[in-house]
């Protein structure tokens, strides 16, 4: 219990310097991979989360209201299903009315949920569902945004796609194919992570 709350401790000191230098440096609306100082690469190797995490940040198109951040499993019918997830708005108690910036990280947990920390004027936790589990996993893999996107006001965008099988190894993919699900087949389990400004609070 003591080693959970050092975790989640670390983790919410780190986002929350993370957001102090979030954003684009350029003035650039979109996203892209957070990048860690040493220090800060440090303390995910410490807690040994450093390959479980992936942390982006944001700054919103300004006619942006909100961000949604949404999780999802991958059925046999090759539709995505929704899981959880969690949205920020700006004004309120979320976000300040002039501003949606700052970091999310995304967390792919053993029994399958998915932790997600959106860090903008304040922490916010969400965790999606449990996800069903009767195969025997032997690999996973994934993939996850590495370069600066922009993105549109609702637009969804897919940041990060993991799967895992019951095979020697994990093909490789690209984000991309969360547009086209028939690229799972075989996959035991698929899940991904989606981001979207609204213009709707």
């Amino acid at each position: 219990m003591k080693k959970i709350y050092a975790i989640l401790t670390a983790l919410c000191i780190l986002l929350t310097i993370s957001a102090c230098s979030a954003g684009s440096s350029d003035g650039e609306t979109g996203i892209r991979p957070y990048q860690l100082s040493e220090d800060q690469k440090e303390i995910l190797e410490i807690l040994g989360i450093s390959r479980d995490i992936q942390i982006i940040s944001f700054t919103a198109p300004e006619d942006a209201q909100s961000l949604e951040v949404s999780a999802y499993r991958l059925t046999g019918g090759g539709e995505w299903d929704d899981i959880g997830g969690g949205k920020i708005s700006k004004g309120g108690r979320d976000v300040p009315a002039d501003a949606l910036s700052g970091t999310l990280s995304i967390r792919f947990m053993e029994d399958l949920t998915i932790d997600f920390n959106i860090s903008s004027a304040g922490v916010y936790s969400f965790q999606s569902e449990p996800v069903p589990n009767s195969a025997s996993i032997t690999a996973s893999g994934g993939v996850a945004l590495d370069s600066f996107q922009e993105i549109g006001v609702n637009s969804e965008t897919p940041v990060v796609i993991m799967a895992y099988g019951n095979i020697a190894s994990i093909p490789a993919y690209s984000l991309e194919d969360y547009y086209e699900p028939s690229k799972f087949d075989g996959m035991d389990i698929v899940l991904a992570v989606t981001m979207e400004f609204s213009d709707a609070s």
